[in-house]
């Protein structure tokens, strides 16, 4: 066997730049073939949520108005213009809602999905809103 002498060798720093040449070529290779979709896998953000619940306010709360004079929609429309906020009352709790005032104010004591950011304990910032479809079940014989 031939002893490698010190001209074959490559200079004690040229071995690192070689390694940092071939892992960053290698890297650009990686990035060039995944463009075409994400492999970067994001953590999921812990404040963001999603609940399907009845928009109500924060004044009447799951205590819907069902009267002679006006339907939940119009008490609880009545109930933000005299102050207090859109919310969500689902199944355990009502979450106060800030933004998406006119979706809100379209659906106004209807059952809608609610996507948002957390705020605190129980209050969501809406970032959309969109209606739960309940399809009717026909029982023939």
């Amino acid at each position: 066997m031939r002893r490698p002498d010190s001209k074959d060798r490559l200079p004690m720093g040229g071995w690192v730049w070689s390694l940092c040449l071939v892992l960053t070529l290698a890297g650009m290779g990686i990035a060039a073939s995944g463009s075409g979709s994400s492999s970067i896998v994001r953590p999921r953000d812990p404040w963001a949520i999603t609940l399907t619940g009845t928009v109500t306010d924060t004044a009447c709360g799951t205590a819907f108005h069902k009267t002679l004079i006006h339907n939940d929609a119009l008490c609880v429309r009545t109930c933000v213009e005299l102050g207090a906020k859109y919310a969500l009352a689902t199944n355990k709790t009502t979450y106060e809602l800030r933004g998406q005032h006119e979706k809100l104010y379209d659906y106004a004591g209807e059952q809608v999905q609610i996507k948002g950011e957390r705020v605190g304990k129980s209050m969501i910032m809406v970032e959309s809103v969109v209606p739960v479809i309940v399809e009717a079940t026909h029982r023939g014989k």
